[in-house]
């Protein structure tokens, strides 16, 4: 995993990145420049990503995936 993020994190204006468990926000993996807060990050991250969820099978197009 380290590797496939730091690949990313090559890429012209990323600034970090984090492997995160949609289902509570836990960190999995992460490479991130200092000063980011990868906690507060993993919990925005999965919550959108509940929400996008719920949002798609309230308009039945389906489930994401991520």
């Amino acid at each position: 995993m380290s590797k496939a993020l730091d690949l990313i994190t090559r890429v012209r204006g990323v600034r970090g990145a984090m492997l995160v468990s949609a289902e509570d926000g836990l960190v999995v993996a992460e490479q991130l420049m200092e000063g980011i807060k990868g906690g507060a990050v993993a919990a925005l991250a999965a919550s959108l990503a509940g929400r996008l969820r719920r949002a798609m099978e309230a308009a039945g197009t389906g489930t994401s995936v991520f």
